[in-house]
């Protein structure tokens, strides 16, 4: 079994229900960072929490009401979470212990789900099975269908659900990969009407966007080379993607879904994945974009950068 080292974050009032977990984990062969023992009179709280997040493999937020109360708690699991969407070498696995619903980009992440669970060795059972540290084929599910109970299972993190995290690329310039072919997605052009093709090896000027975040939550993509915005113009497969918009309306408003680890764009439009697709009717030979997609697959995934 992999030794991985664990931070528990918790409030006071929780304590107890931290400190039980972090035992188990330690049980089973597993290093665990808690402020009830690694924090001693003298040290610096800050410093030492800083050092909890930057060493640990697995953050295990703990909910409850308190928790999501608490600005300490809050910038504990954003900054774990942001580097586990970038750098994907850290992985969040939140334990809920009370009746609370996580909102925003919490709300995709698949958690162990303690709540209303009275009897410790099935409590034990649950969370030993979504930290990954006991096989689940070999025992009898808690739940007939476990996946409506938000039962966690084994590597959660790449259960196939949708977290919109749009907002935390605000303001940023970013680039956009295509998983189909490894290639960039471009507007080729300083023109007004630039189609967008995912075909560029490296990112440059041509590749890069600055998004713009709306009043309602919505994306907008804007192309450094000739500062006009993405537009889905039809839900036709017949028109791609341009870069041609001067202005900000329902055309040019996208979410940006955390999808397993890779990102998936959806226009508002029409509710379709942008894909990329060889057969570029708009230019042969060249990879276009079209916001046609009802379900996501290889084709309408990619990795995004942050430039500045």
């Amino acid at each position: 079994m992999k030794n991985e080292i664990y931070f528990v974050s918790y409030t006071a009032k929780d304590e107890h229900i931290a400190t039980w977990i972090a035992r188990i984990l330690e049980a089973h062969g597993q290093t665990v960072r808690l402020e009830a023992w690694d924090i001693r009179a003298g040290d610096n709280f800050f410093l030492k929490m800083h050092e909890f997040l930057l060493e640990c493999d697995i953050c295990v937020p703990v909910y409850s009401q308190e928790y999501f109360n608490s600005a300490f708690c809050m910038e504990e699991w954003s900054n774990a979470l942001v580097v586990a969407i970038y750098e994907k070498r850290k992985r969040v696995i939140p334990v809920r212990i009370a009746d609370v619903k996580p909102n925003g980009i919490l709300s995709g992440r698949v958690y162990i789900d303690l709540h209303s669970i009275h009897d410790e060795s099935e409590a034990k059972e649950k969370l030993l099975l979504g930290f990954g540290l006991k096989n689940s084929r070999d025992n009898k599910p808690l739940y007939q269908n476990p996946l409506s109970k938000s039962t966690a299972i084994k590597d959660s993190q790449h259960l196939c659900a949708q977290t919109d995290i749009t907002k935390i690329f605000k303001n940023r310039t970013i680039s956009i990969q295509s998983l189909a072919n490894n290639k960039y997605l471009g507007a080729d052009m300083d023109q007004p009407n630039t189609p967008i093709f995912a075909h560029r090896p490296i990112s440059e000027l041509w590749e890069q966007f600055t998004v713009e975040i709306t009043q309602d939550g919505w994306a907008a993509f804007k192309a450094c080379n000739n500062g006009k915005y993405i537009s889905a113009q039809t839900d036709k497969r017949s028109a791609p993607l341009f870069a041609c918009a001067d202005t900000i309306q329902a055309w040019e408003c996208f979410r940006i879904l955390l999808y397993k680890e890779n990102f998936l764009l959806q226009a508002q439009v029409n509710s379709r994945y942008v894909m990329v697709d060889i057969n570029c009717s708009i230019s042969p030979g060249n990879v276009g974009l079209y916001a046609c997609a009802d379900v996501a697959q290889a084709w309408e995934q990619f990795q995004i950068e942050i430039i500045g």
